[in-house]
């Protein structure tokens, strides 16, 4: 099973992050036979809002035994001292695009 949208506001171990799915899906750890993270991302669209969002593949003893393939798992686990920088445009290169191409700027 996939469990998604796991919010944390701090930078914690994994074993931590796991116990708070567990938590929040009504899991019990002795009930799990392998974990793993697939993806940790952080959530800065609200500046007063700021947190990671984790993803985990949990299997279940009850659940048959398989392997998915598509899953990307994270094998960093470095902890950040400071706050990471984002760079990107988005939408507002297209337009810088266009106004360059049709000379407006």
């Amino acid at each position: 099973m996939v469990v998604s949208n796991i919010k944390v506001y701090e930078n914690i171990s994994d074993e931590e992050v796991f116990k708070i799915a567990c938590k929040k899906n009504n899991i019990k750890p002795s009930d799990v036979r392998s974990w793993n993270i697939y993806k940790k991302s952080i959530d800065s669209r609200d500046k007063n809002d700021v947190h990671f969002n984790y993803s985990l593949k949990i299997n279940l003893i009850s659940e048959p035994d398989y392997e998915e393939k598509n899953l990307l798992y994270v094998n960093n686990k470095k902890v950040l001292n400071k706050r990471p920088v984002v760079v990107g445009a988005g939408p507002a290169r297209a337009i810088l695009r266009i106004c360059t191409c049709f000379k407006w700027l």
